[in-house]
């Protein structure tokens, strides 16, 4: 039996600083809901998401997230009052709600090293991050591509070719540049549309560490 919530592992931790009974435990079978969504590319792995912000990019709903019902001292209470009841039932109702729908979506399966050309993914804007662009790996695979390195000891890195951008301005984080560039990402790195701009195409090539990159198992229907 799993336990399902939202920064659950941290609940955990406190569970088990609280009652020594639990002490000896040394795992728990348990699922972080936003851990779970990331996998599912519903949110970004770096993005701030409580489980009200879950509910609401699952299902559509709001949540309440009252902070003085969420900071009370009242939860040391032997009974709990009516508002406190229904705060705390509310987050095991939404959890399920929220995992149900969750798991509709299925896991992205990952590219990986031995995956062949012409094989569709979608391009992520950070491992564990939301798609930024759509498109197949590239049937040519050389050592050097733009003047960056295809072909790398790690083997962490493809030429892919990118047709459909969703975020433009996602960086391309391999084709940096030297010198100042007013359309330069934060990093130093050229985005997606200018690589798109450079090339004069709707299709591109770019090279892309593998960790950035998923199968696209979108119907042939979508992506056509």
């Amino acid at each position: 039996m799993f336990k399902i919530g939202s920064a659950i592992k941290g609940d955990l931790t406190r569970l088990k600083r609280q009652f020594p009974q639990l002490k000896n435990q040394t795992s728990f079978n348990f699922i972080d809901l936003k851990e779970y969504c990331t996998q599912r590319c519903i949110v970004s792995r770096k993005a701030h998401a409580g489980l009200d912000i879950l509910l609401e990019k699952t299902c559509g709903q709001y949540l309440s997230k009252d902070e003085s019902l969420r900071m009370s001292e009242d939860w040391e209470a032997c009974e709990l009052c009516a508002d406190l009841l229904q705060y705390a039932a509310l987050d095991v109702f939404a959890s399920w709600v929220m995992f149900e729908k969750a798991a509709e979506l299925p896991a992205p399966e990952k590219v990986e090293e031995s995956t062949p050309p012409g094989t569709r993914f979608l391009l992520l804007v950070q491992e564990g991050g939301i798609p930024a662009a759509y498109g197949k790996i590239s049937d040519i695979q050389p050592n050097l591509w733009g003047g960056i390195r295809v072909k790398v000891a790690s083997r962490n890195r493809v030429l892919i070719e990118v047709d459909s951008l969703v975020i433009p301005s996602a960086a391309a984080i391999l084709h940096r540049v030297s010198g100042r560039h007013s359309g330069k990402t934060k990093t130093g790195s050229l985005t997606l549309q200018q690589l798109q701009e450079a090339a004069n195409s709707m299709t591109f090539r770019v090279v892309a560490p593998i960790s950035h990159l998923q199968l696209d198992v979108r119907p042939e229907d979508v992506v056509s």
